[in-house]
């Protein structure tokens, strides 16, 4: 529909159709409505205002009230279908349309069934245009949309994307190529927008995932740094289970880039000699701990299994006979002269 046109009409379009075919025409409406022509393109730069008469009628006498809206109505779309060509109502439309404005604003959708001209003898009952519409258009031309699928399809996208073009080129009366072209722009425009809009929302998501990175790469360098020093404080003890313990968690934790790695990497050896070491101390159950001696000749180990040994630190051969306990020990200490071993368990000191 033309600027000029638009002035004197409330609606853009009244729509005709049968109730059998009112899931269509809902579809129809919404999608129209919904639509705002391109700030380029020679139409009204709003929203269309449909007509559709089962939410929209007023008024106590039912062909007065049509009368009243089809006068106020620029263009009349009808939905054709066998069931529209029954209908009393669409035809009735048709013709009080014709004759309150002029038959070229008659737009036809093809929704079901088959073109008058087209159709055999065989075929009258399938036949699709109503009377009223062969009587003010010779040779209707009608856009198609048969075999729409309600639960599928969709009125401007898809499969009916043209039939759509065609619709809106009859409502404003300019040619298709040009609305679809229009349409074409705009959509090419809004996709540049939405791209910016996601590359930007990209860029800030890859700058908050390095600011959580760095983050998170301090608070593990921070607890690697803390468990290195418990290490290096419990070896310094003479706890190695303890200290190896720490280490473990330490080298787990660290980083390549910590400027404290070097130390590990130097003290690594050490500490993997000390693992293997303490392997060659046979318990029958976990060793809960060790201590090795100030001279570092002898390693005290108590273990789970109830035993506390007393080893050749060199060698790795146990020295006398177990300390056997009924339950497993729980610590065990050197006496400061070193000659002398406590253990304690929950069954006995």
């Amino acid at each position: 529909m033309s600027k000029e046109n638009s002035k004197n009409f409330q609606y853009d379009a009244f729509i005709s159709y049968s109730w059998a075919d009112k899931a269509f025409a809902v579809k129809l409406e919404k999608a129209l409505e919904a639509y705002k022509p391109p700030r380029d393109l020679n139409a009204p730069q709003r929203h269309l205002n449909i007509f559709r008469d089962e939410r929209d009628l007023t008024g106590t006498e039912l062909f007065q009230a049509i009368d009243e809206h089809l006068q106020k109505s620029a263009k009349l779309i009808v939905i054709c279908s066998p069931s529209a060509r029954k209908s009393e109502y669409v035809n009735y439309e048709i013709r009080r349309f014709s004759e309150l404005n002029q038959p070229e604003n008659v737009i036809p959708i093809l929704l079901s069934g088959i073109p008058n001209n087209a159709a055999k003898p065989e075929q009258e009952t399938e036949k699709a245009f109503p009377e009223a519409l062969c009587e003010v258009m010779k040779v209707p031309l009608a856009t198609n949309f048969r075999e729409f699928n309600l639960q599928k399809d969709k009125i401007n996208k898809g499969n009916f994307e043209n039939s759509w073009y065609t619709v809106l080129a009859n409502l404003h009366d300019i040619s298709r190529d040009e609305v679809e072209q229009r349409d074409r722009k705009r959509q090419a425009r809004q996709r540049q927008i939405i791209t910016g809009i996601v590359s930007g929302v990209i860029v800030v998501l890859t700058v908050l995932a390095g600011v959580a990175w760095w983050q998170k790469l301090k608070v593990q360098t921070q607890l690697a740094r803390n468990y290195w020093e418990n290490g290096r404080q419990a070896k310094a003890q003479g706890n190695l289970l303890l200290s190896l313990h720490f280490i473990a968690e330490a080298i787990r934790t660290t980083s390549n880039e910590d400027d404290f790695f070097p130390a590990v990497q130097q003290d690594l050896p050490e500490y993997l000699f000390t693992i293997r070491l303490i392997q060659s101390y046979k318990h029958q159950g976990a060793i809960w701990g060790a201590l090795i001696s100030q001279d570092e000749k002898r390693v005290l180990t108590w273990s789970a299994d109830g035993n506390a040994r007393l080893w050749d630190a060199e060698t790795g051969t146990p020295i006398g006979p177990p300390m056997e306990h009924i339950e497993s020990v729980d610590d065990a200490v050197f006496s400061k002269d070193e000659q002398r071993i406590m253990t304690w368990s929950a069954s006995s000191v």
